[in-house]
């Protein structure tokens, strides 16, 4: 297989007093606190991308390795009450240690889709966002952020969001193997000043939560579950059905109509231990929140996904325009092992070049132009030797913020956090004289740049976040 390798780098580095000492790829970090929800995952993996477009669609293929996580959250009936089963490993971890200033007290376990996000902007289009191209999805993540250091759950829901300053939008497509996959899709967001949200359309899926009595709102149609109301606990993890979809997904693999839960009782239905049902409902997306189509096969711990995309869309406010040649930058996230929130894994910024292949050393995904139009016939992407894959290394970025990369990290009650959280890069990003990727490899094993300030997957580690309950700065709580 001929395949680019993306030398891609990141943005964390110790005090410069300890880069000086020792280096930070020799220094030897004490091993990381594992709570007993939080699993030990690879430091970093990587992600293979190719893309091709004819006259007016685009394709991507991104393969990667992940579980098949095609379970999310659960109603679980037991000891006589329904109760949520599922949810992210550090929000499951803050309930295990029954620790309210990191998290929820009131989940029983982990279980979380496999999602991958595709983050594109056009820096130098109107509505771009310049500094993408330098530092990725990391100008959005910010310290009082959900399961940030700054954050607290009293704050509710903090989404990633861009400074005012930075620009426009980026748009991004999310594609979930529960969410979004059983309608063909990926969802279609954007990310700006205000924080992630959708285009305009109906959803392709629907979080429940328990009524005030404690019910769920929905239980299975036994005419198509061949009478259940519900399925064992144990059952829906492990087989068909195991979501509820809507009519407009009638038929689709893994899914059956659901009814309200209030007709189930009054035909009979009775919660018993142990029964489950499903706590999202599928449904087929409209407007332009459907205009990324994806189909999706998972194999031998490998997701193989094909995302579909028309140049031009009719939403150019939320929208990246593909139709010209750029530039355009993008950027990839994993959620995986049950991860939720910022313990996804993360790739730097990489070119996407249209017009055919870059020139050699460029970090760079290639679209290679193909005849015809639609996306009816796409690429034959096993042609390698026509469309090369991409190596881009992702890796996790831990409590990486955007405040850290310039060296404005302060406690909640305002007080400047120095010390260990201290960049020691931060002068040259905050005066835009230097990208992430000058100073820093992702894998130890990728020819580091010319300032070599050391390898993301040791460094990201070291400062914690990782593999420990979510550090808190200190301050007002």
């Amino acid at each position: 297989m001929r395949r680019r390798r993306v030398l891609a780098p990141l943005l964390l580095a110790w005090p410069c007093a300890l880069l000086a000492l020792v280096g930070c790829d020799e220094f030897t970090a004490p091993p990381p606190r594992v709570g007993a929800a939080i699993p030990l995952r690879p430091d970093g993996k990587t992600l293979l991308a190719q893309a091709a477009k004819n006259g007016d669609t685009l394709f991507l293929r991104l393969r990667f390795p992940a579980e098949q996580g095609t379970r999310q959250q659960y109603f679980h009936f037991t000891g006589g009450a329904w109760r949520i089963e599922g949810g992210g490993f550090r929000e499951v971890e803050a309930s295990l240690d029954q620790d309210p200033q990191r998290g929820p007290t009131d989940l029983h376990s982990a279980r979380a889709e496999t999602a991958l996000a595709v983050a594109i902007t056009a820096p130098t289009a109107p509505g771009g966002v310049p500094q993408f191209a330098r530092f990725g999805c990391f100008l959005a993540c910010h310290d009082r952020s959900s399961f940030m250091p700054n954050w607290r759950p009293t704050d509710g829901r903090v989404p990633m969001h861009l400074f005012p300053g930075f620009g426009g939008f980026v748009d991004v497509w999310s594609w979930g193997a529960v969410r979004t996959a059983p309608a063909g899709v990926a969802d279609d967001l954007f990310l700006d000043e205000s924080g992630l949200a959708a285009d305009s359309g109906a959803a392709p899926s629907t979080d429940l939560a328990l009524d005030a009595s404690g019910n769920p709102p929905l239980a299975f149609d036994p005419a198509a579950t061949g009478g259940a109301f519900a399925r064992p606990f144990a059952a829906i993890l492990t087989s068909d059905p195991f979501l509820f979809a809507a009519p407009s997904l009638a038929g689709v693999a893994g899914t059956a109509p659901p009814i309200p839960f209030a007709v189930a009782v009054a035909q009979g239905y009775h919660p018993a231990e142990d029964d489950a049902v499903p706590a999202q409902l599928v449904s087929r997306p409209d407007g332009s929140r459907a205009d990324v189509a994806a189909r999706a096969t998972w194999d031998a711990g490998t997701w193989d996904l094909h995302l579909t995309r028309a140049l031009a869309t009719t939403d150019a406010t939320h929208d990246v325009q593909l139709g010209g040649d750029g530039p355009f930058s993008v950027a990839f996230a994993l959620y995986s092992e049950n991860a939720d929130g910022r313990d996804h894994y993360v790739s730097l910024p990489i070119a996407l070049v249209a017009g055919g292949t870059p020139q050699p050393g460029t970090i760079a995904i290639a679209i290679v132009t193909v005849d015809g139009s639609g996306a009816a016939a796409p690429p034959d992407f096993t042609d390698e030797a026509r469309f090369p894959p991409t190596e881009v290394p992702i890796f996790l970025p831990g409590i990486t913020s955007q405040e850290f990369l310039v060296g404005a990290i302060t406690t909640r009650d305002g007080a400047a956090r120095l010390v260990d959280w201290t960049h020691g890069g931060q002068h040259a990003v905050a005066s835009g004289s230097a990208a992430c990727a000058d100073c820093h490899a992702v894998r130890p094993t990728d020819i580091p740049p010319a300032r070599a300030a050391g390898a993301l997957e040791r460094l990201v580690i070291r400062r914690g976040g990782i593999y420990d309950p979510t550090p808190l700065f200190e301050g007002a709580p």
